[in-house]
């Protein structure tokens, strides 16, 4: 549910209930009919079960830790892992952000940082892993829409020149030298041959034969 307030002279509000029966409030409009449309907006969404509480987007990642190390399930060594990666490198950076207000090219511009601070790219891959974790379950939470983090774009790739194939011999080449089928061939025809000694038509080898499949035996007619 929500409802339109003046709050102000010429600045209106909306007010809305939350599913645990509290009111929110979302000020900044300056006029009645930008206030009533985005209430409007809003109760569509409630009934889509689509809509976002715009206040939680503004829980800083400071305040969203204090709830995300509660439900954390991991092994000791891995949460001692990433409660010094947090506070080393993400709470320093991050702690005053609101959730909302993090986007890709804010955290990449970060990665970059640290970077060229002689942090390894695995090190800091696994950083932004992490963070990215943590945007994930806020997102579940529905403190935020998604998750903003994205794979890094690469940087120019270096297409190697294509090498030409080789041709190792051209057609006219290849006339040059005559192809002779083995012996074994050759006597398996002369033994296909005097099989069909008395029938109608019989089987002729070619001494010589080109890398013509179609050569290789030839059937004519008996005269």
């Amino acid at each position: 549910m929500a409802w339109v307030e003046q709050s102000g002279s010429n600045h209106w509000r909306v007010r809305f209930r939350r599913d645990d029966a509290t009111i929110g409030s979302i000020p900044g409009f300056r006029s009645e009919k930008a206030a009533q449309d985005h209430a409007n907006d809003l109760e569509s969404d409630q009934r889509r079960g689509t809509w976002l509480d715009p206040t939680g987007g503004r829980t800083t990642v400071e305040e969203w830790l204090t709830d995300w190390w509660d439900a954390l399930d991991v092994d000791t060594r891995t949460e001692d892992n990433y409660r010094s990666i947090v506070r080393n490198h993400i709470t320093p950076y991050w702690g005053d952000t609101a959730l909302a207000d993090i986007t890709n090219l804010k955290v990449q511009a970060w990665a970059k940082q640290l970077r060229a601070g002689r942090l390894s790219p695995v090190t800091v891959a696994g950083f932004v892993k992490l963070l990215s974790q943590i945007l994930t379950d806020a997102a579940e939470d529905k403190l935020i829409v998604a998750n903003p983090i994205r794979p890094r774009r690469r940087g120019r790739r270096n297409h190697a020149a294509r090498i030409p194939e080789k041709v190792w011999a051209e057609p006219a080449e290849c006339e040059v030298f005559p192809l002779r089928p083995p012996e074994p061939v050759l006597a398996h025809l002369d033994d296909v041959g005097a099989r069909r000694g008395g029938q109608d038509r019989r089987v002729r080898r070619a001494d010589h034969l080109r890398p013509r499949f179609s050569e290789v035996v030839q059937e004519v007619d008996q005269p």
